[in-house]
């Protein structure tokens, strides 16, 4: 399947990317919780769209803790950083 198609499936991508653009190092929970307050996406679009952007390699996953407390955290890879800097740029052009 091709990238861009993989982009377009998981339907809560491109906001995934402008999240992290923001806060790099986040628990899925907390991403989860973020997308929910910020764009009113569910669980289930947040978890498909973090697999999504797995595969593309544009996040990826490090142990890291929050606290005493050992966690997954999600960053962006540094192609997930170029792609979600231009999201960036492309939201900004639209909101204008």
């Amino acid at each position: 399947m091709p990238s861009i198609s993989l982009l377009d499936e998981a339907g809560a991508t491109l906001r995934l990317l402008l999240i992290l653009y923001e806060k790099d190092g986040v628990n899925l929970s907390e991403l989860r919780r973020m997308m929910k307050e910020r764009y009113g996406v569910g669980r289930a679009a947040t978890d498909s769209s973090r697999i999504a952007l797995l595969r593309l390699g544009l996040i990826e996953e490090r142990r890291g803790k929050i606290g005493p407390n050992p966690s997954v955290l999600t960053y962006l890879t540094e192609k997930g950083r170029i792609v979600a800097e231009r999201v960036q740029k492309l939201k900004e052009l639209l909101e204008g």
